[in-house]
């Protein structure tokens, strides 16, 4: 069992972390699963990630100038990222971010963006998507994910286990963890970046990690308990200029030049998005001690120091943690499909709360979410069993994701510590708003078309967002005339008109990053489903139901055993075949409907 000093404790799981310095305000992201949508996220992220960097380089290129006072242009206030957090989809683009950051890489520009930025400063003319292979979150979901290697037969050698064919997802992850951009000309740039910066990525842990609860009683039982809603951390070391303090020991750390926990990353990667029985489940290894520092209390000024009381440790036994925990996991979606409350903690602290009012805001937690829209709720009168079971599964799938932190949360609208990126075009808000949102998600998996849509969206929509909802009112003390000159104020206030211009931008958009970004072409008619996408869809789903059933039927050695297996076969045969065949007109049917529905959707 590890060992924790009081100084320790208090550092990694502070009852309530200082405000930033001022002139500083702190965000945490929190990237929703979103299966092929996640596209959208990385979108996102990619013009995030430019604003940043070129917002820093602006008030870097001011400052070796030696411009000051009401002569700056851009404001010389100070952001930065404290958490990354993700699940599935989301998750996967972490990892991305984790290796991504380390170097410099070109963002992806929308066809025709050209103008002049608000200082005058004349854009290149942009005619393409430039050096698109070289930006790993665009390659990854936009270049190399794609249905046809989904439907590839590689992986069925051995037993079934999952509909589609993960060996693709495996070499995107291995291309991921391989990447290496150009070395940043300044490191400095990235001063919003801590050093190193949390990254934790949920995932479903099949075996369960045990709790019990004890009583005064006769006997010596306890309550058992098993917990399934696990999560991987890790601290991403030298991203930025400025070394942060320590993480607790759960949290592994990822050094560029070291080799150390980088494949961990990779198998965690896979597993958060290893979506239940499409997707391959990933075995999980870990040291057993990570979990003592899960659910630590929180200690006030003055209390006695007591390690076994303020972590809420598993009942591992009397020989406590094992040295290395092995668990079956799948998608991270399943217990935590929005991994809020991990970043909020992260920046507030165990029992902090950050401020929520506009004129105080100093610590927002802001989420990506590519698929959020109204929920649909359950039966309210029919019990027949078809209708009960879908909605049992249903319904405890939402009641995990569901905490009473979140109920807390829900109500007030006036509030500047949490903020939400969500697909919009015009009128058009939520998954109706991006082209993968048919089919569960997994629609943008069919065309490529589909996915750099959603990903020049997720640029489109984050621009917008910074520009006119990630906002604050001009009296809150981050606008202090000291980092904000008059001049500066006037360009980056709210200009939207769809938001309050009273307000300033937490990010400014700098230089390119102000110059609109053009809503994409709907991708209407660039997608038919047809003979050769159905030969893979019948070669897979023919070896599926033959794997199938030989698994059932068995491997047992010997003639008898042989012998019932070929009655059995000639028995199944018929029906192995009308299964085939109404699975594969299902999947078709399924398919060409939400093409269908997508190519009849205008805005």
């Amino acid at each position: 069992m590890a060992t924790i000093t009081e100084a320790e404790f208090r550092e990694w799981f502070p009852a309530e972390r200082p405000p930033p310095p001022p002139g500083s305000f702190e965000f945490g992201l929190v990237l929703a699963g979103a299966a092929s949508a996640g596209a959208y996220t990385a979108g996102v992220l990619d013009f995030l990630f430019e604003a940043l960097d070129r917002w820093h380089a602006a008030k870097r290129a001011e400052t070796a100038a030696g411009i000051t006072g009401e002569a700056r242009r851009v404001p010389h206030h100070s952001v930065r990222l404290q958490a990354l957090t993700g699940a599935s989809a989301g998750g996967i683009n972490g990892a991305i971010a984790a290796v991504a950051l380390r170097d410099d890489f070109p963002p992806i520009w929308p066809l025709g963006k050209r103008g002049v930025d608000p200082g005058g400063i004349r854009l290149p003319e942009i005619d393409g998507e430039g050096d698109a292979s070289r930006n790993p979150f665009y390659a990854a979901w936009v270049e190399q994910i794609d249905i046809e290697k989904l439907l590839g037969t590689g992986d069925l050698d051995g037993p079934l286990r999952a509909l589609l064919d993960c060996t693709i997802l495996a070499r995107i992850v291995t291309g991921i963890l391989g990447y290496h951009g150009p070395p940043l000309a300044d490191r400095a740039i990235r001063g919003w970046l801590p050093d190193p910066l949390p990254l934790t990525l949920t995932v479903t842990n099949l075996r369960g990690v045990p709790y019990q609860v004890l009583f005064r009683a006769e006997t010596p039982l306890a309550h058992q308990m098993s917990l399934h809603r696990d999560r991987m951390c890790f601290a991403v070391a030298g991203l930025g200029p400025d070394k942060g303090g320590s993480l607790p020991p759960d949290f592994h750390p990822l050094m560029a030049g070291s080799p150390l926990n980088w494949d961990r990353l990779g198998n965690a990667a896979l597993a958060t998005g290893a979506f239940p029985v499409a997707l391959r489940a990933r075995r999980l290894k870990r040291p057993g001690g990570d979990y003592d520092y899960r659910h630590p209390l929180s200690l006030g000024l003055g209390e006695a120091f007591d390690p076994d009381a303020l972590l809420d440790r598993p009942a591992w036994g009397a020989g406590g943690p094992p040295e290395a925990f092995d668990f079956i996991a799948v998608d991270g979606g399943v217990m935590d499909n929005e991994p809020f409350e991990i970043a909020r903690r992260s920046l507030a602290g165990v029992e902090g709360r950050n401020p929520r009012e506009g004129n105080r805001a100093n610590r927002a937690v802001v989420m990506i979410d590519p698929v959020t829209g109204p929920g649909q709720t359950g039966p309210m009168a029919d019990d027949s069993l078809t209708s009960v079971a879908p909605a049992l599964l249903g319904a405890l799938l939402n009641q995990t994701r569901f905490t009473s932190r979140d109920r807390m949360l829900i109500g007030a609208e006036d509030v500047y510590s949490r903020f939400l990126i969500a697909p919009s075009r015009g009128t058009v808000e939520g998954a109706e708003a991006i082209a993968s949102g048919g089919l569960g998600a997994f629609l943008g998996f069919f065309s490529a078309h589909y996915r750099r849509h959603d990903y020049m969206l997720g640029r489109r929509n984050c621009q917008r967002f910074l520009q006119a909802s990630f906002t604050l009112p001009a009296d809150n003390p981050l606008f202090d005339g000291a980092f904000w000159s008059a001049s500066a104020k006037e360009t980056y206030r709210d200009r939207s008109g769809a938001g309050d211009p009273s307000h300033l931008q937490i990010i400014p958009c700098v230089g390119a990053c102000a110059v609109p970004e053009p809503a994409p072409a709907w991708p209407a008619g660039r997608f038919r489903y047809g003979d050769g996408l159905h030969a893979l869809l019948s070669t897979r789903t023919d070896r599926l139901v033959a794997l199938a059933r030989d698994s059932a039927l068995g491997r047992d050695e010997g003639l008898w055993n042989a012998l019932r297996r070929t009655v059995a076969r000639g028995y199944l045969w018929p029906g192995m075949v009308a299964l085939r065949g109404t699975l594969k007109k299902t999947a078709r049917a399924h398919v060409e409907a939400a093409v269908r529905a997508l190519d009849e959707r205008r805005f």
